[in-house]
């Protein structure tokens, strides 16, 4: 009888706790690879951006030095 009510108390125990209402319901194992990517991007946004602007004044140094020879 011993047995049988330490079974049930420890199910009863890991069912409780299979059913916790915890915060990290909405977390996932791709959450890692999420947030690197996204962070990823907005890195290749910010060298896009530094490339057009570098471009940009390439452009501008190209054309007023052909203007002043």
């Amino acid at each position: 009888m011993k047995k049988s009510f330490a079974i049930i108390a420890c199910l009863l125990l890991l069912g409780l706790s299979a059913c916790s209402s915890g915060n990290d319901s909405n977390k996932t194992v791709f959450d890692g690879y999420t947030k690197d990517v996204n962070k990823a991007k907005q890195v290749q946004k910010k060298v896009d951006a530094a490339q057009k602007k570098l471009k940009e004044q390439i452009k501008q140094a190209e054309s007023g030095s052909g203007s002043k020879g």
